[in-house]
């Protein structure tokens, strides 16, 4: 039970008040669909801006204590490294050598981690564990991917300045700490008034339905920027058992096109608000599937038709998700 109330907490979604589950703003407004947080960025964000160390969540709270902002010092390294050029990706090393050994606390600006220097540093099994587990927490925004031991910056054009759009979400939010634990947890569930992150604009389209298929729903930019990801659909042919072949139509692209190379896109069949996790067994890679552009857009033209015969905005589950891509594939005349 305790680990149920910790992970509640650390979600910051609510607290546990003389036995009782109460509810953050955070997680009222995740409920309801409605407000400033509108898709998973959105859910991300407010979390990386607001978590620190130490937390009100584990024992030994201490407010006056130094507070460091892990997730935003991760994501400033990563911004500081694509702006310099020297790649669009950051280690886990480079966590530990640059970031822990320094003592940074993530409200350091992009200037501060450009000029990092490396230093040696012994890290634990555990402490190791809880860094990378930091890091795969962080690969479920959009433009962010995970792949051992590595995490990457996915964007459409690196040539952009990057840093600068996003340096916003790395800023973390500093306010008076509660001396009160339960109290500070839920001062952490509070929401901003307004929408603070900015999605790096989307270049590349798919179909000219996206605008139809978007429809204004936050959640469904973020669905469409999940299967338009180059380090995503990267890792996916990597480790697909059939990487050439339609999953819908079943044709085998290098029989119908022999003077192309892949033609197929990316599909992903989870709900459309929901994140894709990459961990080290990639079996999350099951939640993907190649389509040719023809099925591919045919796919959503029926999930469009679905949703609408429903009055709903989003699949309920995954399993409703998979259902009706399984129906769209039986009514496909082959």
């Amino acid at each position: 039970m305790e680990k149920l109330w910790t992970g509640i907490r650390l979600s910051t979604i609510g607290a546990q008040i003389d036995n009782r589950l109460v509810c953050t703003a955070l997680c009222a407004e995740v409920a309801s669909g409605q407000g400033v947080i509108q898709s998973v960025d959105d859910y991300l964000t407010h979390l990386t801006k607001k978590f620190y160390f130490p937390s009100p969540v584990f024992e030994g709270y201490d407010p006056s204590a130094r507070q460091i902002f892990p997730f935003c010092a991760i994501l400033k390294l990563l911004l500081a490294k694509a702006e310099t050029g020297a790649g669009l990706y950051i280690t886990l090393d480079e966590v530990f050598e640059k970031i822990v050994a320094n003592n940074c606390t993530g409200r350091e600006d992009l200037r501060y981690f450009r000029a990092l220097r490396a230093r040696r540093i012994t890290v634990t099994k555990e402490v190791n564990r809880q860094v990378r587990e930091m890091m795969i927490f962080l690969s479920q925004f959009t433009f962010l991917k995970w792949s051992n031991p590595r995490l990457f910056l996915d964007v459409s054009n690196p040539s952009l300045s990057i840093a600068k759009e996003l340096e916003q979400l790395a800023t973390p939010f500093v306010a008076r700490r509660s001396s009160d634990r339960l109290e500070e947890i839920m001062s952490l569930g509070k929401l901003p008034g307004r929408r603070v992150f900015i999605v790096p604009e989307m270049k590349d389209r798919i179909f000219t339905g996206d605008e139809e298929f978007v429809e204004g729903n936050k959640v469904r930019v973020t669905h469409l920027r999940t299967e338009r990801s180059r380090k995503l659909r990267e890792m996916f042919f990597a480790h697909a058992q059939e990487p050439y072949t339609c999953d819908a139509c079943t044709v085998h692209m290098p029989d119908r096109y022999p003077w192309t190379q892949n033609l197929l896109e990316v599909h992903h069949l989870l709900p459309l608000s929901s994140p894709i996790k990459i961990g080290t067994r990639k079996t999350s890679l099951d939640d993907l599937v190649s389509l040719c552009p023809n099925c591919h857009r045919a796919i959503h033209s029926f999930y469009r038709r679905w949703l609408r015969t429903q009055d709903l905005r989003d699949f309920p589950s995954a399993d409703v998700a998979m259902e009706t891509y399984e129906s769209a594939k039986r009514e496909l005349v082959l």
